[in-house]
């Protein structure tokens, strides 16, 4: 395990209140965590657990509309789709994610 953190913006603006999730390409239990009014987020690992797997890792990162849980607003290539992945390293590090809304 080792240390995660990060900004999450969309478009050049924090994403506020977006799930993260690192699942390990190796398997094994994911971690996740949730976006603050900055953009920010730390990856817990199960309870009070901070932390990442180490190795290379997919991300999903998904945001709904408040007043409608089903609808994602951010494109697929991000989620469902994703194309994201980050290569966690031992230590404490930060890795941020730049989106865009198209």
């Amino acid at each position: 395990m080792a240390g995660v953190h990060g900004r999450v913006t969309l478009d050049g603006d924090p994403l506020v209140g977006a799930g993260i999730v690192f699942k390990p390409e190796s398997g094994g239990r994911g971690s996740s965590g949730v976006t603050d009014a900055n953009g920010e987020y730390v990856l817990r690992y199960i309870r009070d657990d901070l932390g990442g797997t180490i190795g290379k890792n997919t991300v999903r990162i998904t945001k709904q509309r408040s007043h409608d849980p089903t609808s994602e607003i951010l494109p697929e290539k991000y989620n469902k789709k994703t194309v994201l992945t980050a290569d966690v390293e031992s230590g404490d590090q930060e890795i941020n994610f730049p989106l865009t809304s198209k």
